[in-house]
């Protein structure tokens, strides 16, 4: 028996003593060191990250891999152990999560990273991911017999993480840490292993000062980062939050391994929107280092499905093959309470050939459950529940543009899309080149565009732009009424029509003259110029329609007319009896339709809904530059564009409703900001319109000039009279300060 101290102070010494001993017993870690056979077996998925998540992890891979999954296994692998990037497009619910989690803990067991970090678009998300590693530490039998000295501290300190830096080992402490973002492995002194930790974060919160200074006094930087779906759907919906994220991850994440240590980064993702942070990132043009792949979840559609996939996205149709029929007997079945019984039933009776031509990433990926027994059933299941949206963004990779989606433009939002081409410069993927003339008392607004097609979305870039009028000096946005063709207090002596017919004759010679527009040196003429017939000088005016047939009997270039209509007043078919139209072609998609002016021969035009175009172009220039749907503008210094962009910006869509009636696009309510003209914005329009015109119906292209005859009933002279007033062959001399204005080109 331990004799008693004498003194107060010696009495206090030896409780404390005491008590000590007594914390330090409770805070010993007990656990049996790895057996050599234990040792042997975990050696073998060192290099195997496939075997280590089958057999350690089979319930986070309860289903059998399929070849897309095993090679996101294999990037990740090949990254963790020697670096670089990598971006993957992933369907939603085919284990990027559990890929991500397990590939965390492969790499940090074998300290192929020392220091791991998982990423999400939230803190929230990578705390959860975090947890869930923590408790594969603690309750995982299969990991705990093979890494006992890692797995039974933890195991210790779990729901306890503040008792975690007070766990010892023969007396030494751990330096184990478990908190709500990181996981600081046990370290041994003595032992070969070093010290190792995974964190998580957010993405925004990830993206600086990470790092770890370790007992040794070492200081550890970040190996090896994974990214788990690290947007959400509104960082997706804005521009300038896409562009942190990119920037985010190029920039900061790949300096974090210090200047001696690449650091490996791998992105698991799903695309959202088009041109969002992942749909840039897995672009092999704009980032070719993270040598991007999109996997989808139905490789090929059944032939029964095609016939749907000829015109449009849909990948069936409700009226022409067995697939809509199910799509429709499903939605009518949910509604009506059957489950979906009846579309099961025929898919059942009818499998193999509703089957034929099928190929899915993941044949294993069905609900049993609600009476599924295929992946492509499941496909079309998503597809009539959720809607072509949801399915075509999470399950394909492949989304569409968001009718959800606000915009709210400024002019610094425009003055961002400068694409660094001077005017008048075709970009190399140019596939036509339309323009759009707008007509005016005080001039002639016009714009040009480079368009092509990409991701199935018309994608442009403005070429030029500018105002034909008395005065050639101004810029655009200059709005003094003595430049203008045409002033009532100061008529001029030729007339008013006179001057307009003037102006589109010089306007039109300027805009088609060789070399005016031009890629890598090389010529290129525009393909169609619209020309606004709203504006009328008198009630009844037949100006623009007269000129337009002068214009072609002189064998000028492709022009036509337009004019925007509000959506409640559009028509894709003129009912009424004596009108002077006739329509050829509607697109009920893109809200035109393509008609000719019966009174003159050779004359066509492309009226169209304008609130809806407004409406679709602004969603253009809210898309990140160069992505699918997307316009920019040439140009390399803002502060030259400013008037531009400020006419742009200055039309705001303040509500948005849909409406059944099959007779209008929806409902539109307007705000323009006071002071600022808005013939830009109509230039543009007109100018994408052409261009959706051109490229969405090969078939429906305004003919040649050479073909125009053809296309009307009336005969056209084998020699028509040359007109008065016409097209020159060549430009004409400006006459009486005539000339375009316009940024960055000279006068003619």
């Amino acid at each position: 028996m331990q004799a008693q101290p004498k003194s107060t102070a010696a009495r206090r010494t030896q409780i404390a003593g005491s008590k000590q001993r007594h914390v330090a017993r409770h805070n010993e870690v007990v656990f049996k060191w790895p057996s050599a056979p234990q040792i042997a077996q975990r050696e073998k998925y060192r290099y195997d990250l496939r075997a280590f998540c089958d057999e350690l992890f089979p319930k986070w891979f309860s289903l059998p891999h399929s070849n897309d999954q095993l090679a996101t296994l294999a990037e990740i692998q090949d990254v963790a152990l020697n670096g670089g990037r990598k971006a993957i497009a992933r369907p939603r619910g085919t284990g990027k999560t559990q890929q991500t989690k397990a590939g965390a803990v492969w790499g940090t067991v074998f300290r192929h990273s020392p220091y791991t970090v998982t990423f999400a678009a939230t803190a929230r998300q990578a705390r959860k991911n975090l947890q869930s590693i923590v408790r594969a530490f603690v309750f995982n039998t299969k990991l705990r017999r093979l890494w006992p000295e890692l797995c039974a501290p933890i195991a210790q300190a779990y729901m306890r993480p503040n008792r975690a830096k007070y766990l010892l080992k023969d007396g030494k402490p751990l330096f184990l840490e478990c908190s709500v973002s990181r996981l600081v492995l046990p370290f041994y002194e003595g032992r070969d292993e070093s010290i190792a930790l995974i964190e998580c974060a957010g993405i925004l919160e990830a993206a600086r000062g990470l790092q770890y200074d370790t007992p040794d006094g070492h200081t550890l930087r970040p190996r090896l980062l994974i990214g788990d779906d690290f947007q959400t759907k509104a960082s997706a919906r804005s521009h300038s939050q896409c562009a942190l994220r990119i920037e985010t991850i190029t920039g900061d994440f790949g300096q974090m391994g210090g200047p001696d240590t690449a650091t490996g980064i791998v992105l698991n993702c799903t695309t959202i929107e088009p041109g969002d942070a992942s749909d840039q990132l897995l672009d092999r043009k704009k980032h070719p280092e993270f040598a991007g792949v999109r996997q989808s979840f139905v490789k090929s559609w059944p032939l029964a499905s095609r016939l749907g996939m000829e015109q449009r996205q849909i990948p069936y149709d409700a009226d022409r093959d067995k697939w809509g029929k199910y799509v429709a007997l499903r939605k009518a079945g949910m509604a009506d309470g059957d489950k979906g019984a009846a579309a099961n039933a025929l898919y059942l009776a009818d499998r193999a050939a509703m089957d034929e031509g099928a190929e899915v990433s993941w044949v294993h990926r069905f609900i049993a459950k609600r009476g599924e027994v295929s992946a492509i059933q499941h496909a079309f299941n998503v597809l009539a529940d959720d809607g072509e949206r949801v399915f075509f963004s999470e399950y394909q990779n492949s989304p569409v543009i968001s009718q959800a989606v606000e915009v709210r433009l400024s002019a610094d939002d425009i003055l961002q899309r400068l694409n660094g081409l001077p005017l008048g410069e075709v970009p190399e993927e140019t596939q036509i080149v339309t323009g759009f003339i707008d007509v005016n008392d005080h001039a002639l607004a016009w714009a040009m565009g480079a368009w092509h097609r990409k991701a199935n979305a018309v994608t442009g870039a403005i070429i030029g732009y500018g105002e034909w009028a008395r005065n050639g000096n101004g810029r655009l946005g200059d709005a003094r009424r003595a430049d203008t063709i045409w002033n009532e207090s100061k008529p001029a002596p030729e007339g008013k029509e006179v001057a307009f017919w003037n102006a589109l004759n010089g306007l039109a010679a300027w805009l088609f003259t060789p070399g005016r527009w031009t890629r890598k040196g090389q010529s290129v003429q525009p393909n169609l110029i619209l020309i606004d017939s709203g504006y009328t000088l008198t009630k009844g005016d037949t100006t623009v329609y007269r000129w337009l047939a002068n214009y072609v009997r002189a064998g000028g270039g492709n022009v036509g007319y337009s004019r925007g209509w509000p959506a409640r007043t559009f028509r894709f078919e003129k009912s009424s009896e004596g009108s002077n139209t006739e329509v050829l072609k509607a697109s009920r998609e893109h809200w035109w339709r393509f008609e000719r002016y019966k009174p003159l021969e050779n004359v066509f035009g492309i009226p169209h809904d304008a609130e809806f175009h407004d409406r679709a172009t602004q969603a253009a220039w809210a898309l990140p530059a160069g992505a699918p749907g997307s316009l920019t503008v040439n140009g390399t210094k803002p502060e030259e564009h400013l008037a531009f962009a400020q006419q742009i910006a200055g039309l705001k869509l303040v509500e948005f409703k849909n409406s059944d009636a099959a007779a209008i696009s929806g409902l539109y309510v307007w705000a323009r900001t006071p002071g600022l003209r808005n013939e830009m914005s109509d230039c543009i329009r007109g100018a994408r319109l052409a261009a959706l015109y051109r490229l969405g119906d090969s078939d429906g292209a305004i003919a040649p000039v050479s073909q125009r005859t053809a296309a009307t009933t009336a005969k056209q002279p084998t020699q028509p009279p040359r007109p008065a007033l016409h097209r020159p062959r060549r430009p004409p001399t400006p006459i009486a300060g005539f000339g375009p204005r316009n940024l960055g080109f000279a006068h003619p």
